[in-house]
């Protein structure tokens, strides 16, 4: 028999962007808690051997109660469905100074069964009804000063090879499962994290044993090859956290393991849509004509919707979210952002495509300052020998 396992990453509960309170909870959360129900059913209507999470429970290693309540629910019906669980700590998970201490830090001092909460390095020898399989499960290692980075990564590279690679095969299919960049991968909601991040060669986790590496971190689902083993796969998050995420398909990742061996399908699930609106006016008429018919022509019902507007600077005054947003009914949150435009950049209204070369610079050269007059006329001038030549559509 197939060992099947469910493959999760980036939960993210307790995220604050785009937060809105509706009877008295936070709306994000449960959308997050939604999600993961969704994953929890996915496991179970799949009747899957065990589930790996790749990181980032939570948003905030210091999470709130609420938050660490409603994650503990999801680990006991997990548990409940005899479902192993192996979730490795992410950097949202994490504390990047100590004495400070995870939230997740509860479960592993409760010692459950059948829940390994990896906060450290750490082969996993899992027991499931279908049979055994090796995790080697990996947390994020990689905060602090360069040299501590390189050393972590060196002694990942040294756990994989020489101490765990030769019992790699002793239990069953092997798995990696480790929150990390990994050279290839590319970012979506992650981005806000560039400025101090570590990307890992490939060849740091690679081993021939590893039927799959079951991935966390960048929260756009993708697939990387890999130098030896299976295929490396970045779950994704599962629910839209910025606009990063937008129009970003989300999911989790279902997947049949044998010796040396792997396939799997990513399941994608709904999620709130991420909308953003793009305009450019001159004028304030014009400005909410524009919103007016950008808005038309379909719903906005629980996105998140994001106005911008690109115009000259004399626009900002009339920029104004309570008379611009309403157009965007029916969304779960709106914002409008302005975006000014220099003289040079901004949009020649009266200019048309279909404008003869004489009329388009008269029209271009009336913004400019009365000094410019002589250049116009030596325009123009050069204009009328164009035209002469066939060209005064140039």
């Amino acid at each position: 028999m197939d060992i099947k396992f469910l493959h999760v990453a980036d939960l993210h509960l307790g995220v604050r962007s785009y937060e809105r309170w509706l009877e008295g909870r936070p709306a994000r959360l449960d959308e997050f808690l939604a999600a993961l129900d969704w994953a929890v059913d996915l496991a179970l209507e799949e009747e899957v051997h065990f589930v790996v999470i790749a990181g980032d429970v939570y948003d905030k290693y210091s999470t709130t109660p609420l938050v660490q309540r409603e994650w503990a629910r999801r680990v006991a019906r997990i548990r409940r469905g005899g479902l192993p669980l192996v979730v490795v700590l992410g950097n949202h998970d994490r504390p990047r100074r100590l004495p400070a201490v995870s939230g997740q830090a509860v479960f592993g001092a409760l010692s459950l069964a059948g829940v390994h909460i990896v906060s450290e390095p750490e082969l996993i020898a899992l027991e499931t009804a279908a049979g055994p399989v090796t995790v080697a499960a990996v947390p994020w290692l990689f905060d602090g000063p360069g040299g501590r980075v390189l050393a972590a990564i060196k002694e990942l590279k040294r756990l994989v090879r020489e101490e765990w690679g030769p019992r790699l095969e002793e239990h069953g299919p092997a798995i990696f499962a480790g929150h990390v960049w990994l050279e290839g991968g590319k970012p979506s909601s992650e981005v806000r994290l560039l400025f101090d991040e570590t990307i890992i060669p490939a060849a740091t986790i690679a081993h021939p044993a590893f039927s799959y590496y079951a991935l966390g971190h960048l929260h756009s689902h993708q697939s990387l090859p890999m130098p030896e083993g299976g295929p490396a796969v970045y779950a994704g998050s599962p629910a839209r956290i910025d606009f990063s995420d937008e129009g970003v398909p989300k999911g989790a990742v279902v997947v049949e393991l044998e010796r040396g061996a792997a396939r799997w399908r990513f399941v994608e699930t709904s999620a709130r849509e991420f909308v953003t609106v793009a305009i450019e006016a001159e004028s304030e008429a014009e400005l909410e004509a524009a919103v007016l018919r950008a808005a038309a022509g379909r719903r906005y019902d629980g996105a998140v919707v994001r106005l911008k507007v690109t115009g000259p600077p004399t626009l900002a005054p009339h920029v104004k979210s309570n008379v611009l947003l309403p157009a965007f009914e029916g969304a779960f949150t709106a914002k409008v952002i302005f975006e000014p435009q220099t003289t040079e950049k901004r949009r020649r209204a009266g200019i048309k495509p279909e404008s003869g070369l004489r009329d388009a610079l008269r029209q271009y050269m009336a913004e400019k300052p009365p000094t410019f007059d002589v250049a116009l006329a030596e325009l123009l001038e050069r204009a009328a020998e164009l035209g002469e030549g066939g060209r005064d559509d140039l």
